[in-house]
């Protein structure tokens, strides 16, 4: 995520890793959508990470970013997701924790 670059590099890239290890059948064709004030039943809001999108990334924008493999054949799915806060830098996390697998 870096800001001056359109959203669709983002989900190229997901969607280049994932079908290089074989999953593309397991994908979905987004990965991650920006976060507003919005009201239930979704908190997703305009605009998406998706093949195609030339909306360019900014600095302060909000994005949930998720990576979503999903098997029909054996009814599991495997979502990791993250909030970041875009800034000049690197995107700042929101969650204090990391993305490593938390075991207790």
């Amino acid at each position: 995520m870096v800001p001056g670059k359109p959203m669709a590099e983002l989900f190229d890239a997901h969607a280049r890793v994932i079908d290089a290890h074989g999953m593309s059948e397991h994908r979905l064709n987004a990965c991650g959508y920006s976060l507003g004030a919005k009201f239930t039943p979704s908190w997703m809001d305009f605009p998406m990470f998706y093949r195609g999108n030339e909306v360019v990334i900014a600095e302060g924008m909000v994005f949930f970013a998720h990576m979503i493999l999903m098997n029909s054949a054996s009814e599991a799915a495997y979502c990791l997701g993250r909030t970041y806060i875009l800034t000049e830098g690197k995107p700042q996390p929101v969650s204090k924790y990391p993305v490593d697998m938390i075991v207790r």
